[in-house]
């Protein structure tokens, strides 16, 4: 088993025990609802509305776990870069019950379609995540943003604070972005790059547009 290989393996194991542990809370949440509606002679409104909001986030987690990389031989497939990002960064924010949510989200100009292997390029993302949050001695706001200019589509991950580090060594004492990210990253289609843009560390990854 090559390092990209045992790198996936980690990302999906982690990600899975995270969402599941995330169910599992839904689940109790459930049991405990379920038993007061027993004892009620009528249904509370209040108590009603907390029943769905429990369904409706297992129903998220469930659809999550459906995205979770869990091979690298997959196809390459037309994809929307909304999507792409969007389930990164939930995927990312359930890791552990949503405990610490430093991430976020923003779209520039109209997202487009990629021509991408989708889950490889997820698993990806969720490093150079995992890598820009902790680039500080204390977990640090982290923005990801993504838009299309001139026909390439990119995805760019912009950290509050740290040293700027593009996975070939440490900057500053600061961790590093992992290897095994880039690869991930251009086995899935697409390049990588690091650097600073309006006073952020930045890492860019850009793939092309689908037709």
């Amino acid at each position: 088993m090559d390092a990209t290989e045992r790198e996936w393996r980690g990302v999906m194991g982690a990600l899975v025990a995270g969402i599941g542990h995330d169910l599992n809370g839904h689940v109790t949440a459930l049991k405990g609802v379920a038993h007061m509606a027993r004892g009620a002679t009528r249904a509370d409104r209040e108590m009603l509305e907390l029943l769905e909001d429990q369904v409706a986030r297992m129903e998220e987690a469930v659809r999550l776990l459906r995205t979770v990389p869990l091979r690298a031989d997959e196809s390459v497939e037309l994809a929307s870069l909304k999507d792409v990002a969007e389930g990164a960064v939930r995927l990312w924010r359930r890791r552990s019950g949503m405990c610490m949510a430093l991430v976020e989200l923003e779209a520039v100009g109209e997202p487009p379609v990629v021509l991408i292997r989708r889950r490889t390029l997820t698993a990806g993302l969720l490093l150079l995540i995992a890598g820009a949050e902790g680039t500080g001695d204390a977990p640090v706001p982290v923005v990801v943003r993504f838009g299309e200019e001139v026909g390439c589509a990119w995805i760019r991950i912009e950290a509050a604070g740290g040293a700027v580090s593009n996975g070939n060594g440490n900057g500053n004492g600061s961790r590093p972005l992992p290897v095994e990210a880039r690869g991930l990253l251009e086995a899935a289609g697409a390049t990588m790059s690091a650097g600073t843009r309006d006073g952020r560390h930045t890492w860019e990854v850009r793939m092309p547009v689908g037709l």
